[in-house]
C-alpha cells in the first residue's frame, strides 16, 4: 500500500491469505480514495496456477515470510518474463540457498540492495531476482510439497 501512495501512477494489487487483512486493506483503500489498487484474498501458490494471475505481473514484492527458495516458487510464476521478484530480506540475504530455485523457475539474481532503517538494529536487503523465461508449469507446487521438498 505504501507504494501506492508514494507512486500512485502504477496498478498495484495486494495479496494475503487472511481474510480480516484483506478486508482491512479495501477499507484503507476506500478511506484513502485510492486508485488502481486491489486487494484480494488468496495464496499465492494458487494464484500461480491460475491463468489470469500467472505471468501477469511486472514486479511482485514479497517481505520475509519464508526461506528464499520457498518464496521464489511462490512468487516467480507470477512474473512475466522481464519482470522482477523483489523480496524483502534480513541481514542474511539468502540467495547462495536459492540460486537453483530461481535457475528452475526462469530467473536470475540480479543484485543484492542492502539498506538500514532507521530505530531498527539489524540491516535488510532487498533480492531483485529478474524473470528471464517461463516457470515450469509444474511450479508452483502444493504449499506442503514446498516445504517438505524445497527446491
Amino acid at each position: 500500500m505504501a507504494l501506492k501512495i508514494i507512486r500512485p501512477d502504477l496498478e498495484v494489487t495486494l495479496l494475503d491469505a487472511t481474510g480480516k487483512k484483506v478486508v482491512f486493506l479495501q477499507d484503507t483503500i476506500r478511506l484513502l480514495d485510492l486508485h488502481g489498487v486491489s486487494a484480494l484474498q488468496g495464496r499465492a501458490e494458487e494464484l500461480g496456477r491460475n491463468p489470469l494471475y500467472r505471468e501477469r505481473f511486472d514486479q511482485v514484492i514479497a517481505r520475509a515470510v519464508s526461506a528464499l527458495p520457498e518464496l521464489s516458487e511462490l512468487c516467480l510464476p507470477l512474473v512475466k518474463k522481464g519482470g522482477y521478484f523483489i523480496a524483502m530480506k534480513g541481514q542474511d540475504d539468502e540467495v547462495k540457498s536459492a540460486v537453483r530455485a530461481i535457475s528452475l523457475l526462469g530467473a536470475v539474481h540480479e543484485k543484492t540492495i542492502r539498506y538500514e532503517l532507521l530505530g531498527m538494529d539489524a540491516p535488510r536487503s532487498l533480492v531483485m531476482i529478474k524473470k528471464r523465461t517461463a516457470s515450469p508449469r509444474r511450479f508452483p507446487r502444493r504449499m506442503a510439497t514446498i516445504r517438505q521438498s524445497p527446491l
